[in-house]
Formats: structure tokens, sequence, C-alpha cells
């Protein structure tokens, strides 16, 4: 009986916690992501730059395509 009453604390605990969390919009799993883009690493900011031109390239060939 003494365990079950623990059993009972511990699952409204957390029904409690998931609804706080819930309510408050924190996800738990985000604030152990890393956070690469934030850093002021030059590779990263880069590859981003790299990304940004190539997607600019494929618009402007898209654009001459349907111009045709």
């Amino acid at each position: 009986m003494f365990n079950l009453r623990f059993l009972i604390y511990f699952i409204c605990f957390f029904i409690f916690l998931h609804f706080s969390l819930y309510f408050f919009d924190i996800d738990i799993f985000e604030l152990f992501e890393s956070k690469k883009y934030i850093n002021d690493n030059n590779e990263v900011s880069s590859d981003i730059d790299n990304t940004i031109s190539e997607l600019e390239k494929s618009i402007q060939e898209l654009k001459d395509v349907s111009a045709i």
C-alpha cells in the first residue's frame, strides 16, 4: 500500500509537469540540442553562404527555364 501511494504521487507529478511544460511551451529536448549555427564558426557560416548562393542559382535557372 505504501508503494502504491508513492506510485500515484509519482504519476501525478509527471502529469502536472507535462501540462505545465506544455502550457509554457517549453521543449526539454530543445534545451539539449547543439546550436551550431549560433556559434561564431567560420565553416558553418561559409556553408550557409554556399547553400544560399546555390539556391539563388537554382532559382535563376528555374526562371530562365520557365521563361522559354
